[in-house]
């Protein structure tokens, strides 16, 4: 359910210029077996810039958008658009 609230920059500790998108293209259809991925890492972009390179780049193909964040165990995704199709949609519920 969407839910809206009043918000503030004051908490904010830090801002990310430029972030680093990943957009991962699915090939395929059917159960998980039948999905193939092709991962790539857009940098120097802002959101627009990086969804037209996914349009022009994209031959057609279903997506997932997701910017990368760095933290000390790896790499956090945070889920912009689109969804992994070999993922069930009801386990994503919260």
């Amino acid at each position: 359910m969407l839910t809206v609230r009043r918000a503030s920059f004051q908490d904010q500790t830090e801002e990310v210029e430029w972030p680093v998108f990943r957009v991962v293209f699915w090939s395929g259809h059917g159960d998980s077996l039948a999905w193939r991925a092709e991962e790539c890492e857009i940098t120097g972009a802002d959101l627009d810039e990086a969804l037209d390179w996914i349009s022009t780049n994209g031959a057609g193909r279903r997506y997932s958008l997701w910017v990368a964040v760095g933290n000390p165990d790896g790499v956090t995704h945070i889920r912009l658009q689109g969804r992994d199709p070999t993922v069930p949609l009801d386990s994503t519920a919260d």
